[in-house]
């Protein structure tokens, strides 16, 4: 009953029901107003339940669309483009398996960890190599989790090395993904990081010994086993090559240790000076000489690329059926190396 409503009928009574009437209106009154906020304060309660669970509901539709959308991301982000058809036939997926996209330009993510790890690599023209050196990073970032771990390039790739120390400063510890230790870790390595200390008095850095001081040939025992090593093969174990005598003869000490680890035959030859093919031919007589039964090729490379598919290619014109085991990649033992190298290099952190 309204107020309105309730004044109309007490306007046509008599003096003495209105009394009663007033004493009646005022109760009921008294109890509408108290039925009202009961309501209200119930409905008050309802809304506020039915936002919380709209609220809720949003929440976990948005975390559950958030999830689904950073899985779909990852999964995308582990797409590559395809492998290569020699890698595919040759075993070179074991550790060269690489996306297609091209190297994005470098992007200066913070990170405030006081260590840092620097991994600089030489670069490449051929896509592979950067795919494969960001691979070998996220294992030594993994191996490492206290580390700020960062890659750069000394040539062809993104980032430089020069552009990536402009974003450091305090102790840097420099790792070379190289395993010869000639003109680029004697020489190039250490001007640029000479020149980058220069331009930032802030900057101080530590350059380790080439990841090859430790030695690959665990790493390459695995690759030709995955590719399909046997009894009989004669192995051909090739590197890039130097213009320093002392990174050469460390390259063919590593071909020693192979063979004396295998029990097999094993000739070096060098990516950079096959001399038309002449140093291939040559290796593979020698091979054949000496009893093998089929050539085994060994690739002491991160990844695979324009050299080793130069190597390769005079493989075929020397010989057929040839195996072809992948190149290093982020294999255990060298992200063993590079944390070897790390470690004792490192300043030790302030506490």
């Amino acid at each position: 009953m309204s107020d309105d409503e309730g004044r109309g009928r007490e306007s046509t009574r008599g003096a003495e029901a209105g009394g009663r009437d007033s004493t009646r209106g005022a109760e009921a009154a008294g109890r509408d107003s108290t039925r009202g906020a009961e309501a209200a304060g119930r409905d008050s309660a309802r809304g506020a339940e039915a936002g919380g669970r709209d609220s809720t509901r949003g929440a976990e539709a948005g975390g559950r669309d958030s999830t689904r959308g950073a899985e779909a991301g990852g999964r995308d982000s582990t797409r590559g483009a395809g492998v290569g058809r020699r890698e595919v036939s040759r075993g070179a997926g074991v550790g060269g398996r690489v996306g297609e996209a091209l190297a994005e330009p470098y992007r200066d993510h913070r990170d405030h960890r006081d260590q840092v790890l620097l991994l600089a690599a030489h670069g490449s023209r051929d896509v592979r190599f950067a795919a494969t050196a960001e691979r070998v990073a996220e294992a030594a970032a993994h191996a490492l989790p206290d580390v700020r771990v960062e890659l750069a390039y000394l040539d062809l790739n993104e980032p430089l090395i020069d552009r990536v120390l402009d974003t450091l400063t305090g102790e840097v510890t420099v790792v070379p993904l190289l395993f010869g230790d000639g003109y680029h870790s004697k020489h190039d390595l250490p001007a640029i990081l000479a020149r980058a200390r220069s331009r930032d008095r802030g900057l101080r850095t530590t350059q380790t010994p080439v990841v090859g001081r430790h030695t690959p040939v665990p790493a390459l025992v695995d690759r030709l086993c995955e590719a399909g090593l046997r009894a009989g093969d004669g192995i051909l174990m090739y590197a890039v090559g130097s213009s320093d005598p002392g990174s050469d003869a460390s390259i063919r000490e590593r071909g020693r240790e192979l063979s004396a680890v295998l029990g097999m035959p094993v000739e070096t030859v060098f990516a950079t000076r096959l001399g038309g093919g002449a140093a291939v031919r040559g290796a593979v007589e020698r091979l054949r000489s000496g009893g093998a039964t089929r050539i085994a090729a060994a690739p002491l490379f991160l990844a695979a690329g324009l050299l080793t598919e130069r190597v390769e290619r005079d493989l075929d014109a020397a010989t057929s059926g040839a195996l072809v085991a992948g190149p290093i990649g982020a294999h255990p033992a060298l992200i063993a190396a590079i944390s070897a190298l790390y470690r004792t290099a490192a300043p030790a952190p302030v506490s």
